[in-house]
């Protein structure tokens, strides 16, 4: 790695935050009501390119195509269901690292998320920690493509070989790289070769290894 990074950016859903489970359901909810099944799997690999895309890529698999009225309608129809059936709770060994982290390092978070939900989570969890958050509706763009990264870098003021992202889905991976950052990521929901293959520079199998390996690098 780097020996210069001076910034750490989180992804957050599966790696700051154990709620993937919980779109995966809502996102299986919302589709079931118009005759759509899928497995949570396809949720864990179309993380990160927001909700309306993710929908939208999930019906394209089943060969449907739906009107932009009626990808709104399932998209508040998910978040409806989200709402009434979420129950995420911070990493542990996250909310460790992130402790030793602040001061050391500006921080920055870049989600797929739409702000309502972040904003909920960053007050509930993560309240003055970050020093710029990306969220689904900064960027037209969403990842793979850097765009989101990029824009986080922009409010970061920083240049892209001194910041590390921290990720956990193939299509967060390569947005990161895409952008031109150093990118480890964590096999949250997914096996550490679909990250792989994605092209991070490091995987880890568990939220705890990755805590050891960062604290061992970056927290001297």
């Amino acid at each position: 790695m780097n020996d210069d990074i001076e910034a750490v950016v989180f992804d957050m859903d599966g790696v700051l935050v154990d709620s993937m489970k919980y779109h995966a359901r809502s996102f299986d909810r919302a589709l079931k009501e118009i005759g759509v099944d899928l497995e949570e799997e396809d949720v864990y690999r179309l993380e990160g390119k927001g909700s309306k895309l993710v929908i939208k890529g999930l019906l394209e698999e089943e060969g449907m195509e739906v009107s932009e009225e009626i990808l709104d309608e399932i998209v508040d129809r998910k978040r409806e269901i989200f709402d009434k059936i979420e129950k995420i709770e911070i990493f542990p060994e996250i909310k460790q690292i992130l402790k030793k982290l602040e001061g050391r390092f500006k921080l920055g978070l870049v989600t797929g998320s739409n702000r309502k939900t972040v904003e909920s989570l960053l007050d509930k969890y993560f309240e003055g920690i970050f020093d710029v958050v990306v969220t689904e509706e900064d960027t037209e763009e969403k990842k793979p493509d850097p765009a989101p990264y990029e824009k986080g870098l922009e409010k970061l003021g920083g240049e892209k070989d001194k910041v590390l992202v921290i990720e956990n889905a193939p299509l967060g991976v390569e947005s990161a790289k895409n952008a031109g950052m150093e990118c480890w990521a964590v096999a949250a929901y997914l096996e550490t070769e679909e990250l792989e293959e994605a092209g991070a520079d490091k995987v880890f199998e568990d939220h705890e290894k990755l805590a050891e390996f960062m604290e061992e690098k970056l927290v001297h």
